[in-house]
């Protein structure tokens, strides 16, 4: 049937405008722009997001190592790399650098859940 998507086929979405929220692993920790490195740092009513991060939107053509598939299952996300296929953002101790894993969920976290605004 013509129109009907298969359980396997990918969904692809384009955003008009970037949305805020917060993205945080499964212990609490929090995605924060510290300088130009993305670290993890545990969530509280502290943690104020960094405005100032780069206009990845308004570019020419896209900028393909900041591109990521985005997979939910129930309430848990992962983000494979576009750039570097079957490698996964990863997190793993407080205030260390967010970094990319080809070992999904098995030595740390590749299993983050996201609390987006409208």
């Amino acid at each position: 049937m013509a129109g009907v998507l298969e359980a396997h086929e990918l969904v692809c979405t384009v955003m008009e405008k970037p949305r805020f929220g917060e993205v945080f692993d499964l212990n609490q920790q929090v995605w924060f722009l510290q300088g130009q490195t993305l670290v993890a740092v545990p969530w509280s009513n502290g943690v104020t997001p960094d405005r100032q991060t780069p206009d990845l939107c308004n570019q020419a053509k896209p900028m393909k190592p900041f591109l990521f598939y985005h997979v939910q299952t129930d309430s848990n996300s992962t983000f494979e790399s576009v750039a570097f296929p079957s490698w996964f953002i990863t997190s793993s101790k407080r205030g260390q650098p967010i970094f990319l894993t080809s070992d999904l969920g098995r030595m740390y976290s590749t299993a983050f859940r996201m609390n987006l605004r409208i």
